[in-house]
């Protein structure tokens, strides 16, 4: 299934509000997920493509226009999403509860999981926006300083 160009304007900021088009856009979220692997080879944390269908018929039906999810989506998801209407925050999994500004290592993996993250859903209609440290643990912003965390995240 894949999603034609559509005629659907992507959401962007306007000073306090979102906007699509002419238009105020209005959040209204759900989180969606995580699922269990739908069988023993799949690490997927997605439920199967016929279910999330069902699933988006249902949230649409709460008037929700946006999901918040927790992986990076495969692109059926967000062709899914699109097909409903629905836009997509994808929260960008990393290590976030270690102190990754202690090694290069770490700075490098964090940047390479937004890297991919991005890369995969780039240009998608669907795709609302990325959240990239939603919650970094308090002793790690201790430990390396808000400054420091502040500045790695920008």
């Amino acid at each position: 299934m894949a999603v034609a160009a559509t005629s659907r304007s992507r959401v962007s900021v306007d000073g306090k509000f979102f906007r699509r088009g002419e238009n105020k856009f209005y959040v209204k979220g759900v989180a969606y997920g995580p699922f269990a692997p739908n069988s023993p080879d799949e690490e997927s944390g997605f439920a199967s493509p016929d279910q999330t269908a069902l699933d988006f018929a249902q949230i649409r039906g709460l008037e929700a226009n946006l999901i918040r999810i927790y992986d990076v989506p495969p692109k059926w998801f967000l062709d899914l999403a699109a097909t409903h209407k629905l836009q997509v925050l994808v929260d960008i999994p990393w290590n976030t509860h270690s102190c990754f500004l202690d090694s290069t290592k770490g700075r490098r993996q964090a940047r390479d999981a937004v890297r991919r993250a991005v890369y995969a859903c780039a240009g998608h209609p669907a795709v609302f926006a990325y959240s990239v440290a939603n919650e970094i643990a308090p002793d790690v912003v201790r430990w390396s300083g808000a400054e420091s965390v502040a500045k790695f995240i920008e």
